[in-house]
C-alpha cells in the first residue's frame, strides 16, 4: 500500500513530502544524495498532492519544502518529531519607542530596517535583490538545478541555509536590511535579547554559526547582527559579547 512520507535534511533545512510502499527504502536510497536524511514519519495512503497543495507557500523546488511554521507544527503534532532550530517566541515589549529603536538601528547601519512582518516576505526581499544583480543566475528561482556560470552561484547554497534557520527563529527577529554594498550583499538582522544567560549564550553561539557560514564561506555575502532589549537598547554582535564576557570576569572575581 502506497505511504505518504516526510524526510527531514538538516543540511538543506527543508523537508521532503513524497509517497512510497517502502519509506525506509526511500529513505535509504535519498542517503547517497542527502547523507543526513531522516525520517519523521509516514501516513497511510497516497496524500502526496495534498500536502504539496497545503504547503506549497513553503514550497522550494519539487518534493521539498522549507520547514517552518505551520509544516514544523504539522510535523511535531502528527509524528512527535521536533525540528531543530524551534526556539520558543521571545514575549515582546509594548512600548511607543520601537520606532525609535528602528531609527536607531537605521542610523547604525546606514540604511532603514524593515521591522518584521510575513517570513516570506524577507526571503523574497534577499532573492530580490540578488536577482535584480545578476538576472543570469539560474538558481534564484530553482536552487535545486544544476549550478550556472555566474558569479553569485557558488555562494548560493551557503547563503540560503542560513537565511532558513533564521526564519526558523522568525519570532525572535526585531528586524532586518538586505542590500548591495559595494561587491557585496549585506544582510543585517536583528534579535530580540532573550532573558536569561542561557539563552543569551544559545543565540550568540548560533549568531556566531552563521556569521561564519556567510562571512567566511561565501563570496559575495556578509551579515552582521544585532541585539535589542526589552528596555529599547540596541547592541551589536561585538557589544554583547563583551558585555556578557565582563558579566562573567565580575562572577568570577566575586566568587
Amino acid at each position: 500500500m502506497m505511504k505518504t512520507y516526510f524526510i527531514y535534511s538538516k543540511s538543506q533545512t527543508a523537508i521532503k513530502i513524497g509517497k512510497s510502499k517502502q519509506p525506509e527504502k526511500r529513505l535509504s536510497d535519498l542517503k547517497t544524495a542527502c547523507p543526513d536524511a531522516v525520517l519523521c514519519g509516514f501516513l497511510e495512503g497516497d496524500h502526496e498532492s495534498n500536502f504539496h497543495e497545503r504547503f506549497k507557500h513553503l514550497k522550494i523546488a519539487r518534493e521539498w519544502f522549507r520547514c517552518v511554521d505551520e509544516l514544523s507544527q504539522f510535523i511535531r503534532l502528527t509524528f512527535n518529531f521536533v525540528l531543530p532550530y524551534h526556539r520558543k517566541e521571545i514575549k515582546k515589549p509594548v512600548t511607543d519607542s520601537l520606532a525609535l529603536v528602528a531609527d536607531d538601528l537605521s542610523h547604525r547601519i546606514g540604511s532603514a530596517i524593515t521591522t518584521t512582518g510575513i517570513s516570506e516576505d524577507f526571503f523574497f526581499s534577499c532573492d530580490e535583490l540578488v536577482q535584480r544583480n545578476y538576472p543570469e543566475c539560474e538558481r534564484v528561482d530553482e536552487p535545486y538545478q544544476d549550478e550556472c556560470d555566474c558569479p553569485v552561484c557558488d555562494s548560493l547554497d551557503k547563503f540560503r541555509e542560513a537565511l532558513w534557520q533564521i526564519e526558523d527563529m522568525w519570532n525572535q527577529v526585531f528586524g532586518y536590511s538586505f542590500r548591495k554594498d559595494g561587491p557585496y550583499y549585506r544582510l543585517v538582522v536583528v534579535f530580540w535579547m532573550p532573558k536569561g544567560r542561557q539563552l543569551q549564550s544559545t543565540l550568540m553561539r548560533f549568531c556566531g554559526d552563521l556569521e561564519y557560514i556567510i562571512n567566511e564561506m561565501t563570496e559575495v555575502f556578509s551579515v552582521d547582527f544585532f541585539f535589542v532589549r526589552r528596555s529599547g537598547e540596541v547592541l551589536t554582535s561585538d557589544e554583547f559579547y563583551f558585555d556578557e564576557s565582563t558579566k562573567t570576569e565580575n562572577f568570577n572575581q566575586n566568587v
